[in-house]
């Protein structure tokens, strides 16, 4: 797992959390693709029609395509902090005001499990278990546990015998264990949204099943890898990190409701979503549902094993002055759970997800819930094509439509490449999705007939007044092994990260029964 400085990370928590381009931006972006004519009556121009400028949540997001399947090479998330959800989800939480011996340490407060060890604290769910081990002056403690019926984290201080900090030191695959008193594992490692504070990592994990009255935290950890800011090797270390500890969950199942949705839906493509179940905590409102394709639809697929399915669905409820609220979940430039966890059941050929949202999304006492399936993406196999004359593109820019989707190539350059002393050339342009944009796959043709393989970066968002298309703005396409500006070129996109919309499906995810913690005396 790669690994990121305190100040590669600050950098991220402010790209993550900055606000998007204002309205001039967005118009400028606008006004070139519009400067390319299209046809008019089609669906995209349509969509052209209603984009006017607008202030937005912005995402960086890049994406590499080759001829095999696409790696995301820079993923970003929309993160929005509602202060009246967060009254809400703290009107029934009052922590006593913290005296100065428990001042929080530095940067804590910025933290994205400040608010959940908020709540989690005048309720008995944070566990400071005083584990501490060192082996060979290389040190892993334990901060501090916030736990409820739906998630643990673990958040630690990892360091190396100079006192810096390790930086991810397990290796890939090494875990601690989450398990009953018989050894049976009882959660799984998921990563989480957000950023941690100074010095800390945590270690999250979600509950696959029923939740015993205790359960047992264990590290078997004997191996290690070293990664510092001095010392960047990832060289491996042998240590005995072995730890072992319980933890009382009685008052966190007394702290939540769970209930088994058992919904199910085909759509029209062959697309079967399951909800299965829902866990009400404090800390916000967990949903686990499942997907998976029909022989029909896995034919169209570029990946058969659904692995690489995404669902759209939003949560409408009332607020307290009884008005109807919205919050989607799944697109891109869409709210993003706090955890959004799945994995493949190679048996059932099921994707199941699990989606945890935070209180400050959505209030932890939202009654009367319904859940909407807006759609869902899948990458298919799907060959559009633009030719495209590099030394013309100032004046004549190419435009590339397929799927809805429009990117108009304006400029070019050889810059240098990944291989030192060499360059590549790069293609400029600017476009406008109705699909995904990452999970894609390009591929470039000269004249030759030389086939190259295309990785992409871009910076894109979603401003309101686009509705669900996302604008695509300062994008490189990167020809990988094309040290020349050849006469002419064939861009082709083989594999579209598609989104679905034809679907019908909504229901009562919850009514207005009362939930445990708003009882609390």
């Amino acid at each position: 797992m790669k690994s990121f400085s305190d100040q590669e990370e600050q950098t991220w928590s402010d790209v993550l959390f900055a606000e998007g381009p204002d309205a001039d931006f967005t118009s400028q972006v606008m006004q070139k693709l519009e400067n390319v004519e299209m046809v008019r009556g089609t669906d995209e121009a349509q969509i052209f029609d209603h984009i006017t400028a607008a202030r937005s949540k912005r995402r960086i997001r890049g994406w590499i395509a080759g001829t095999t399947a696409a790696v995301i090479i820079l993923a970003g998330v929309s993160a929005i902090w509602q202060t009246q959800f967060q009254d809400q989800a703290m009107s029934v939480f009052q922590p006593k005001p913290k005296t100065a011996e428990e001042k929080n340490p530095p940067g804590m407060e910025d933290w994205v499990w400040y608010n959940d060890y908020n709540i989690s604290k005048p309720l008995g769910l944070i566990d400071t278990p005083g584990i501490k081990v060192e082996d060979k002056g290389y040190t892993f403690q334990i901060e501090n546990v916030l736990f409820d019926r739906s998630r643990i984290v673990i958040s630690t201080r990892q360091t190396a015998p100079d006192g810096s900090r390790l930086q991810s030191p397990l290796r890939e695959g090494d875990d601690f264990h989450i398990t009953d008193f018989q050894g049976n594992e009882v959660a799984r490692r998921v990563n989480a949204l957000g950023n941690s504070y100074p010095g800390i990592q945590e270690y999250t994990y979600l509950f696959t099943g029923p939740v015993p009255d205790t359960i047992v935290v264990r590290s078997d950890i004997d191996q290690i890898e070293i990664f510092t800011e001095k010392n960047p090797t990832r060289e491996p270390m042998k240590v005995n990190w072995h730890f072992q500890f319980d933890l009382d969950m009685r008052e966190a199942k007394k702290w939540s409701v769970e209930k088994n949705v058992n919904q199910q839906y085909t759509s029209p493509d062959g697309l079967s979503i399951t909800a299965k179940n829902v866990i009400r905590t404090p800390n916000g409102i967990r949903l686990d549902y499942a997907a998976s394709m029909d022989d029909k639809l896995s034919k169209l697929a570029a990946d058969p094993s659904g692995k690489q399915i995404g669902i759209f669905y939003h949560l409408e409820t009332m607020n307290a002055q009884g008005e109807k609220e919205e919050f989607d979940f799944g697109k891109t430039g869409a709210i993003e759970p706090l955890i959004k966890a799945a994995e493949m059941n190679e048996g059932t050929k099921e994707k199941n997800f699990t989606d945890l949202i935070q209180p400050l999304v959505m209030s932890p006492e939202s009654k009367d819930i319904r859940f909407v399936l807006d759609g869902y993406s899948l990458p298919i196999n799907k060959k559009d094509s633009v030719v495209i004359k590099p030394s013309q593109l100032i004046t004549e820019p190419a435009v590339f439509i397929g799927e809805g989707d429009k990117v108009i190539f304006s400029g070019y350059e050889l810059k240098a490449s990944n291989s030192p002393g060499t360059k590549e050339l790069t293609l400029k342009s600017d476009g406008i999705y109705a699909n995904q944009v990452e999970n894609e796959t390009w591929v470039a043709v000269d004249e030759k007939g030389q086939e190259y393989p295309v990785s992409i970066q871009s910076m894109s968002y979603n401003p309101a007044s686009a509705g669900n298309m996302t604008i695509i703005h300062d994008s490189e396409f990167y020809i990988r092994g094309m040290d020349h500006v050849p006469s002419k070129l064939t861009l082709t996109r083989t594999v579209v990260n598609k989104v679905f919309k034809d679907v019908d499906w909504s229901f009562e995810l919850w009514g207005d029964t009362k939930l445990p913690w708003e009882a609390r005396d």
